[in-house]
């Protein structure tokens, strides 16, 4: 078992509110004069939010390159009263830039958002630091399919010969 020792957080609401809340793009780099080996090194993401009053809230984790190309590998939706969720997970490798926004919306009928508290988390084994970074967002996406396929069917073909 690891000691997760080090910390970032990229995103804290203690303090209920309906506006949405965004992290802004975070660069994960090593700490220098780290000793530990990259493969060695064990990064966990955390998330916890929890709703208050009606209609839904919406937490989303999306990571890039840097190149204004983000990708939405998380996303939780909450939708009533007292609903909450805690995600504590192991990533196994995750791009530099990283992001966390929540955002809610009013139920049906109304134009009152509910208020949500919130927290984002980077912990690990070894030394790391979190920095504001400057990451265009040009384009978001999330997955809808495997796009690498395991069974080399689609885009795991190789090129045709000479093309």
């Amino acid at each position: 078992m690891a000691i997760l020792r080090n910390s970032y957080v990229a995103l804290l609401r203690t303090t209920p509110g309906s506006d949405d809340a965004d992290s802004g793009p975070i660069r994960l780099v090593p700490t220098d004069g780290d000793p530990t080996e990259d493969s060695a090194q064990r990064i966990f993401g955390f998330v916890f939010a929890e709703q208050q009053g009606a209609g839904t809230v919406q937490a989303e984790v999306l990571a890039s390159f840097g190149d204004g190309l983000w990708a939405i590998f998380g996303r939780r939706t909450l939708n009533a009263d007292g609903q909450h969720f805690m995600g504590f997970e192991d990533i196994g490798a995750i791009p530099p830039y990283v992001r966390c926004r929540v955002s809610a919306a009013p139920p049906e009928g109304s134009e009152v958002k509910p208020n949500f508290v919130v927290a984002f988390r980077f912990a690990s084994n070894a030394p790391f630091r979190g920095e504001p970074a400057n990451v265009p967002v040009i384009l978001e996406r999330v997955a809808t399919d495997n796009v690498f396929p395991s069974d080399n069917e689609g885009n795991n073909q190789p090129p045709p010969e000479g093309g």
